[in-house]
């Protein structure tokens, strides 16, 4: 049985709807947070995702001014939330495309459990970048060039796994809602031919 394989039968099922159900409690709290954070931030013109897309040191460097010396530490204190909110999406995430995928065959399964991988990724990206954040909220003055530009891969990185993650969900429930109303499921999926 390979890795892949495993992901069919464990975790149990109870184990990851308990799981989803804590981490959407969390997601939830955790946003609400974030959006305090923001607000306070929104008179500059750039929030969290303005510094996480700088790809130069230019653009971070302007972004961090912008922000200046009284609302920098409210965005370090946002990151060193986001390590928690990490934990939280990829769990959310997982746990639905891994219980979703459980229903389907073939290359269709095959790629939910490479997708539930792939949101796994996107947490540790996430984590990384994160990590170059601080880095350049630390010493808004003296940014290099390589920690933007590295930042910023990772969050390009990190979102398009997890759109692709979340699409592969929002398309399979839509497949498994013509199965319901069909009364029927194909052997093979649409998805794996």
């Amino acid at each position: 049985m390979t890795s892949l394989q495993r992901l069919d039968t464990a975790p149990r099922k109870n184990i990851v709807l308990g799981a989803v159900i804590i981490a959407l409690i969390a997601f939830i709290i955790l946003i609400f947070l974030f959006q305090n954070i923001e607000a306070a931030v929104a008179s500059t013109g750039y929030g969290i995702l303005d510094l996480e897309f700088a790809w130069t040191a230019a653009q971070a460097s302007t972004i961090l001014t912008a922000w200046g010396s009284t609302l920098i530490p409210l965005e370090v204190q946002g990151t060193y939330l986001d390590f928690v909110f990490i934990p939280s999406y990829v769990t959310l995430i997982a746990g639905l495309t891994l219980l979703l995928t459980r229903r389907f065959t073939g290359r269709a399964k095959t790629l939910g459990f490479l997708l539930v991988l792939a949101t796994l990724l996107a947490g540790v990206l996430d984590v990384v970048e994160n990590l170059y954040l601080l880095i350049m909220m630390a010493a808004p003055t003296i940014i290099a060039d390589s920690t933007p530009f590295f930042a910023s891969l990772c969050a390009s990185s990190k979102f398009a796994l997890l759109i692709i993650t979340i699409a592969y969900f929002f398309v399979g429930l839509v497949i498994q809602a013509i199965w319901a109303i069909r009364g029927h499921v194909p052997q093979e999926v649409v998805m794996s031919s």
